[in-house]
């Protein structure tokens, strides 16, 4: 008799529509539906905005995203215990991504979208912290899913703060510039701590890394989101590179003892 395979288990699915939801929910202002997330983040600068170029992670942390969640919904895969460990947190990561752009496509900076960042931001780290405990097994483990999970955990750590930031000012509480230096230097605090959490996983540490060089690379004038140039702002660049230099050292200080799992 031949063996009949599990059936495809509706978090699979929940999972895979989810994720192919993300570049959609990104792509309606291209179809005229909202703004622009760019003209809401334009908006509401400070000094904790990052280089314009830094949101260009989006677009690697999408297609592994995809890779992810089509591999994950093979019938044969149906009982993986990886699979099975991060369908229901990244599903709700996916979730919480999509509503967010989605409303920010409709409505002005503010917290109501930093409570929503927040709670993917939990959900990504309750996906990335087991996995960045284990030894990756195997080329898919180590060069896929490894590198989804630390760029995804690593980018939304300091996007959240970057909302945080921008929903202040539209409060009425312009946080530039010892504001921001805070903010910065928390960024920076959460992620050397979740670095250490994660045993200095490298994949984490780039996109933390990126980052923070994008919000120091702004405080120094170098870059602009559409036509609206970034002021030169001194107290958060050297928060910045202070936020930065620490997470790398905290990277490398862990890998010197044997870490860095990836």
């Amino acid at each position: 008799m031949s063996e009949t395979r599990p059936a495809t288990p509706v978090m699979a699915w929940a999972a895979l529509i989810l994720a192919f939801s993300q570049p959609v929910a990104a792509s309606l202002p291209w179809l005229g539906i909202g703004q622009p997330i760019g003209a809401m983040s334009a908006a509401s600068l400070t000094g904790v905005t990052p280089a314009s170029y830094a949101f260009s992670i989006w677009g690697p942390i999408f297609g592994l995203s995809l890779i992810w969640a089509v591999r994950q919904a093979l019938p044969s895969l149906a009982a993986d215990p990886t699979a099975m460990r991060l369908r229901l947190p990244l599903a709700l990561a996916f979730a919480m991504n999509c509503l967010w752009m989605i409303v920010a496509q409709f409505t002005a900076n503010g917290f109501h979208l930093v409570l929503i960042l927040a709670a993917g931001v939990a959900f990504a780290f309750w996906a990335f912290l087991p996995e960045a405990r284990r030894l990756p097994e195997g080329w898919y483990s180590r060069w896929l899913l490894r590198p989804f999970l630390g760029l995804f955990a690593g980018w939304v750590t300091a996007a959240v703060f970057v909302n945080l930031a921008g929903a202040l000012k539209v409060s009425g509480l312009d946080p530039d510039p010892w504001l921001s230096a805070v903010i910065i230097l928390a960024a920076g605090g959460l992620a050397a701590g979740m670095l250490r959490a994660g045993r200095g996983d490298p994949w984490y540490l780039l996109a933390a890394g990126w980052g923070l060089m994008a919000v120091l690379l702004a405080n120094l004038g170098m870059a602009a989101v559409g036509a609206v140039a970034y002021r030169v702002e001194l107290v958060p660049a050297v928060a910045a590179g202070l936020a930065l230099a620490g997470v790398v050292a905290s990277g490398f200080g862990i890998w010197r003892k044997g870490g860095m799992t990836a």
